[in-house]
């Protein structure tokens, strides 16, 4: 095992590179010279001559990767393709990153490989997600070690009767020259949407969901532009999902079209921050955001409410602006705040910068992630030794 590479199958959900997506490829392309890692990811009638966003990434960075075919939602049979994939790799690790992956490892008999479990919090917008979410409290439970991205979730997993033994808590990392900027680029964004001269922009980006919160930063817009009707400010949200459309339902019926522009999915948010003068997270529920890291990574001055992990990763006044969840008017008094008061904002971005810089670099994760990694092979090793002993 010590002169050997460590063989690592990472099971990923989705077509697009999503943050945990972005983290596991940006591992491996870091450890590649002491781990052999692959992906699993899932297709379900898709295309397969065209390779996903996810695939490509992959194949750009010279990661193998496999592909579990699905007939539709709860096909076991992915569970069979599964057990092919790991007979031929014979993995020393799994690594799963997500509660249907976790659920499919979990029916994985007689495993040979140890079994690494990442969490990253829960999502309940559909009928699928929270049946997965309540068979996740059996999953997690039968891995080795369980990672998970800030102590508000540690405390969350033992009150699902996770033992605190298996828990180990890792911050998501980023490197700190994460954004270089380019005025042209710049410029152009702003043309695209249509962002006046002299007209700030407040950035938030996110998957749009319940839990994501951003009805409060939209309600919150209305709030600001009654309270400072001459601040020339525009709102720009970037994702997509469940609720893109009673979002956009609720820009109207509050009068904010030139206000507010919901952008749907950007398959590149670069330039989005070098446009961006704050940036707000309204989420009613966070582990640590990768979006939190980019801000503070792109000198962006960071709003953000105070739930989960961003307490962890920030402190109010220092380095960040926090406010409660949910309360849309403290959310427009520190947007108000931050956009007319540029000292206020410079000041906090380079503070925020020092810290991702100095608490969360890649190289901390890595070496975190290795070490827990290592703890599950020990254990295998010892169990394999008591065995061998016992007979």
């Amino acid at each position: 095992m010590n002169s050997e590479k460590i063989r690592v199958l990472s099971l990923i959900e989705g077509r697009v590179v999503s943050s945990p997506a972005q983290i596991v490829l940006r591992f491996a392309r870091d450890c590649r010279d002491i781990l052999d890692l692959q992906i699993v990811t899932f297709a379900r009638g898709e295309d397969t001559a065209t390779p996903t966003p996810l695939l490509q990434a992959a194949a750009d960075l010279g990661i193998p990767a496999h592909v579990v075919r699905e007939s539709g939602r709860y096909d076991f049979g992915a569970v069979s393709q599964l057990k092919d994939v790991c007979r031929t790799f014979k993995p020393d690790l799994v690594q799963t990153n997500s509660v249907k992956s976790h659920f499919l490892t979990s029916l994985l008999r007689n495993r040979q490989f140890g079994w690494l479990a990442f969490h990253h919090g829960y999502t309940d917008e559909d009928f699928k997600m929270r049946l997965y979410n309540q068979l996740d409290r059996f999953s997690l439970r039968a891995c080795d070690r369980v990672v998970t991205v800030c102590q508000a979730f540690a405390t969350q997993l033992e009150g699902m009767a996770v033992p605190l033994e298996k828990i180990t808590v890792v911050p998501n990392g980023i490197p700190a020259n994460y954004l270089t900027l380019d005025v042209n680029v710049a410029q152009e964004c702003r043309r695209k949407f249509e962002i006046a001269d002299g007209e700030s922009v407040v950035l938030s980006l996110g998957r749009l969901s319940p839990e994501k919160g951003h009805q409060h930063l939209i309600a919150s817009a209305a709030r600001l532009r009654a309270a400072n009707p001459y601040l020339k400010f525009k709102i720009l949200i970037a994702g997509a999902g469940i609720l893109e459309a009673s979002l956009r339902e609720q820009v109207e019926s509050l009068g904010l079209r030139d206000t507010v522009k919901l952008l749907s999915h950007q398959p590149d948010v670069k330039p989005l921050w070098m446009i961006a003068d704050i940036f707000v997270l309204p989420s009613l529920s966070e582990g640590s955001p990768m979006v939190l890291l980019e801000s503070m990574a792109a000198q962006v001055p960071v709003v953000a409410t105070a739930v989960g992990g961003i307490p962890e990763a920030v402190t109010d006044k220092e380095n960040a602006l926090l406010v409660p969840p949910a309360d849309a008017q403290r959310l427009a008094d520190a947007m108000n705040e931050l956009l007319t008061q540029p000292e206020r904002r410079n000041e906090l971005a380079a503070a925020a910068f020092e810290h991702v810089r100095k608490a969360f670099s890649p190289e901390l994760y890595n070496e975190r992630v290795l070490a827990a990694f290592h703890s599950v092979l020990d254990q295998k090793r010892d169990l394999l030794a008591q065995r061998v002993r016992a007979s």
